[in-house]
């Protein structure tokens, strides 16, 4: 019969207390290398699984962080979801995920929910229309940190990790100047976003670089809604001088946009090109995908925020300065 170690068998056997074994095997930054290289070597050699239950309980920990998203059905934030949960697991903890749909109140009841669990700590992409914190604050009050992905407060210093939408954006609009376009629209996200002030400055400073002028009539929002970019279309295609080319806030909305203009009976619309953000994978798949995208790193992104949250659930009462993380977009030509 296989012997059932516990932790202070193994606390025992290298002369330490059971709070430095648990720590050594959760990398906790306060135990020398050497210290956790002990420990986890002992714990290899004996095949030890940790009681979870009883680690739990010991270190008033659940183990688990909790994940607030728009949607699964977007396939940007399924894949960061994915980086996530493979980094959770890697380091014995579990994601609890949870959908917020854009609506505000349902984030902070989400929010309310985690905190009942008592989740370690939480990742959050904040809804469209969040402009108060107050609840990811009360987080922070109760020893919950929070890391913000993809989408983050406006103004508020804070934990995040995101992509260089302002680059990938600047890059975009050289991209199609290259390509001979000088008239080039921009479909934005919503006003209340972050990313939708970061993507029009680099297209303000694109054209700039490009000694393009810029003129509004060549700039829409699209709330993200199907109804919403095809209303941001219709202006767009009933300019005097229409666009050749439009930046589209994300795959989505240029996917949307597109799938509309070829339900158009004029043809010569359909010459419009196409510039989107994400490089999802379903677009290999379509028979007329934009003309590029720019690749965001969404599993990276997921990753890097999951290591992030857990180098402050491990600092404990340290306080850490907030840190931001960015990756540059790679625009990628798919025709």
């Amino acid at each position: 019969m296989i012997p059932n170690y516990k932790l202070k068998d193994l606390a025992k056997m290298l002369h330490m207390s059971p709070s430095t074994v648990s720590k050594a095997l959760n990398d906790y930054p306060s135990i020398s290398e050497i210290t956790r290289q002990r420990v986890k070597e002992l714990a290899k050699k004996l095949n030890f699984i940790p009681d979870q239950t009883a680690i739990s309980f010991k270190s008033k920990k659940s183990f688990s962080i909790g994940v607030i998203i728009p949607n699964l059905l977007d396939q940007f934030y399924t894949l960061a979801v994915s980086g996530i949960e493979e980094y959770a697991m890697a380091n014995s903890y579990k994601a609890i995920v949870s959908q917020h749909y854009e609506d505000m109140q349902r984030e902070i009841e989400i929010t309310e929910m985690m905190s009942k669990y008592r989740v370690d700590g939480l990742i959050v992409s904040i809804t469209k229309n969040t402009t108060n914190i107050d609840h990811f604050k009360k987080l922070e009050a109760m020893g919950i940190p929070v890391v913000y992905f993809v989408r983050r407060p406006v103004d508020e210093p804070c934990f995040n990790v995101t992509s260089n939408v302002y680059k990938g954006t600047f890059d975009a609009v050289n991209f199609l100047v290259k390509k001979g376009h000088k008239r080039i629209a921009h479909i934005l996200g919503p006003q209340s976003l972050l990313t939708t002030k970061e993507r029009y400055q680099g297209y303000v400073d694109g054209l700039k670089a490009n000694n393009l002028p810029l003129d509004k009539s060549l700039l829409y929002s699209s709330d993200l809604s199907t109804g919403s970019t095809i209303r941001a279309v219709d202006k767009l295609i009933s300019l005097r001088d229409m666009p050749t080319a439009i930046i589209a806030f994300k795959d989505y909305i240029a996917m949307d946009a597109m799938q509309y203009i070829k339900s158009l009976t004029k043809r010569s619309l359909r010459k419009i090109e196409w510039v989107g953000f994400g490089n999802l994978p379903m677009l290999r798949y379509l028979d007329n995908p934009p003309l590029a995208s720019l690749e965001e790193q969404c599993a990276l992104i997921g990753s890097r925020a999951a290591e992030l949250l857990m180098k402050r659930i491990r600092a404990e009462d340290q306080k850490l300065p907030p840190e931001s993380i960015q990756f540059d977009c790679t625009l990628k030509e798919l025709k």
